[in-house]
């Protein structure tokens, strides 16, 4: 049973920002992390763990957090991040402490993305879930794929989107024309991503 989600991430170059850009790239990660309901630890300045007991949304979690991030993708800023998906019973005290196997998972599979320079991976854990692997490993991939893609003008786009803003929003609050709007809409492949998430959704839902 998926109960909760646990992800590991570290932002990738951020030796590259100014203190200031980045005090204000962590507030703004602790603010949807807040916004979402979400348990977290950071660690130094550029790495967390993140508890989300929503794991229906954890995908769109993950494309918030990351859509962030790569506001500052113009300086060669990204954000490296593993999901592992699995059933999280007991309340936790302490993220950095706690021995329960979606946590374990978490890192165990982050070491291995840093090594093969991955970005984003999508985990399972317990035995009767192993047959639903690969579909959300084929989710990963084309997330990862569609994130890859996005200059830091774009993210910020879907940023706005995925937060439920609409076109005419996003035009106002970034004094842009609409044509400009329009045209970073379908450069992020925004039909795409509403899809997957509903595809990730149904996938959460009918994974045992």
């Amino acid at each position: 049973m998926i109960s909760a989600s646990f992800i590991t991430a570290d932002i990738i170059n951020s030796t590259l920002l100014k203190d200031s850009e980045m005090t204000t790239l962590r507030g703004e990660l602790e603010n949807l992390l807040n916004a979402n309901g979400c348990m977290y630890e950071f660690f130094r300045y550029d790495s967390f763990q993140v508890l989300h007991r929503e794991p229906i949304h954890s995908l769109k979690l993950v494309m918030l957090l990351r859509s962030q991030v790569r506001k500052f993708n113009d300086k060669g800023i990204d954000i490296r991040i593993s999901l592992t998906l699995g059933e999280v019973k007991s309340e936790i005290q302490s993220l950095s402490l706690t021995k329960n196997e979606v946590f374990v998972m978490s890192g165990r599979h982050f070491d291995e993305m840093s090594e093969k320079g991955a970005r984003f991976s999508i985990t399972l854990t317990g035995q009767p879930l192993e047959i639903c692997q690969p579909g959300f490993t084929a989710v990963a991939l084309f997330t990862d794929y569609l994130i890859r893609q996005t200059t830091s003008k774009q993210a910020e786009v879907l940023n706005e989107l995925l937060q439920g803003s609409s076109q005419a929003d996003i035009t106002r609050k970034l004094a842009k024309t609409a044509s400009t709007i329009h045209k970073h809409v379908k450069a992020v492949a925004w039909d795409e991503i509403e899809q997957l998430l509903v595809v990730f959704q149904s996938m959460i839902t009918n994974c045992k």
